[in-house]
């Protein structure tokens, strides 16, 4: 509706643009193998190449996440396929009695619901007081954020291996994500994280 007759022309258009860039590389290089399974590489699978380690750093000198502040970090495109619209009434949910179980949530990104969710939650008295949208933030600042926080939320419907959460793992902050992709390979329910 947002969009208009370009919901209908611009799907196509990536699609073919998509199609036309396989068909012209030499190869294509996916991180994790649930990619293989995506359906417009299934008949490139001669071009495929899959690395084998998608390596994040580890930084020195972090602070243990015991010692940190209870702060919760969504980053990534603001959308419902990243499950932006369900922290969002997780946060509402948890806050409604009061006494949350964070000091601050933090939105790192945008995408067509940042604005939305913002006056939402900005507009509550129970969560206007502990949310943040910072809107897209250069690496360091998000990755400097990453590092205050203890919770990294992603509930996502659809990924392949998320770069941010590595990132947020390599930084000590415990993962709460949904089992879709390769999530379940790097995220071990109770071990690591929350499935």
């Amino acid at each position: 509706e947002y969009w208009g007759l370009w919901s209908l022309v611009l799907p196509r258009l990536a699609s073919v643009m998509q199609h036309t860039t396989y068909l012209l590389s030499d190869r294509i290089v996916v991180f994790s193998p649930s990619m293989l399974e995506y359906p417009p590489l299934q008949s490139f699978e001669e071009k495929i190449y899959q690395l084998k380690f998608n390596f994040e750093s580890v930084p020195d000198n972090l602070d243990p996440v015991t010692k940190r502040d209870e702060i919760v970090v969504y980053l990534g495109r603001i959308a419902r396929l990243k499950g932006a619209d369900s922290v969002a009434a997780a946060v509402e949910q948890l806050s409604e009695g009061g006494q949350p179980p964070f000091d601050e949530v933090l939105f790192i990104g945008d995408g067509h619901l940042d604005e939305q969710l913002e006056r939402r939650l900005n507009g509550n008295s129970a969560t206007s007081d502990l949310v943040t949208f910072t809107g897209w933030l250069d690496r360091e600042e998000a990755m400097e954020s990453l590092e205050q926080a203890t919770v990294y939320v992603l509930p996502s419907e659809s990924e392949g291996l998320p770069k941010a959460l590595q990132e947020a793992m390599a930084r000590g902050v415990i993962p709460v994500v949904s089992p879709v992709g390769d999530i379940p390979n790097v995220v071990s329910d109770g071990h690591n994280g929350i499935v």
